[in-house]
């Protein structure tokens, strides 16, 4: 076979215009595709010229521009408190007092919103946050002393509480036709047997609608 022939030399400049006529060009995403359009807007400041400020009664307004700096609100924890009051009869002073029921929290063992769980769950499952790191973040914003053990117990009170729904989860794939599965072995201790036993983690998945049930 003969030897093939050499390309031409073709100067750089004309290589790297020859690219960047190929290819489209990023276009610079404004401030409204970037983030919702209801996100809340704070009115910080409202700056007039110094000419109008000293005589406004000689201007009229024909328009205004928008400064915005994108702005991260720290979360606050607070007592959300309900009041049950006491009353006495005015012609029975020896009858003790009435008073209705004390409200029952959201989730029975944990005393929470549950907007206040819908985090914990949230920030532990979806944003990957330990509790020891949960109770980290609320000592060093608020310097408030909520300890990894009660967060677990709140979560364990939360798990207990969405029970059924993940049951009805689980009977629902189970009528599917086709299903993913995994299967996790794992080591566990049997409390009284002095040894350990073998377990099993099962993650069941539906294709189709994405639905997960953990078993």
């Amino acid at each position: 076979m003969g030897k093939p022939e050499p390309l031409p030399d073709v100067p750089a400049g004309e290589l790297e215009e020859e690219k960047s006529n190929d290819e489209s060009k990023p276009t610079r995403k404004k401030k409204n595709d970037l983030f919702p359009e209801n996100l809340k807007v704070e009115v910080v400041e409202v700056i007039k010229s110094a000419e109008v400020e000293a005589n406004p009664a000689l201007y009229r307004k024909t328009g205004e521009r928008h400064h915005d700096l994108l702005h991260h609100q720290r979360a606050e924890l607070l007592w959300q408190r309900k009041i049950t009051e006491q009353y006495v009869r005015i012609d029975q002073k020896e009858a003790p007092p009435l008073s209705s029921p004390a409200p029952a929290p959201p989730i029975e063992g944990a005393s929470i919103t549950a907007e206040f769980a819908a985090q914990l769950i949230i920030a532990k499952y979806c944003d990957h946050l330990p509790h020891y790191r949960q109770a980290g973040i609320f000592w060093r914003e608020q310097s408030i002393d909520l300890s990894r053990q009660t967060i677990n117990k709140w979560t364990h009170a939360i798990a207990q509480h969405l029970q059924g729904i993940s049951e009805a989860i689980g009977r629902e794939l189970r009528m599917e036709d086709v299903l993913q599965i995994d299967e996790t072995p794992i080591d566990y201790l049997l409390p009284g047997n002095g040894k350990t036993k073998k377990g099993y983690y099962w993650v069941i998945r539906n294709p189709e609608t994405g639905a997960v049930y953990y078993h």
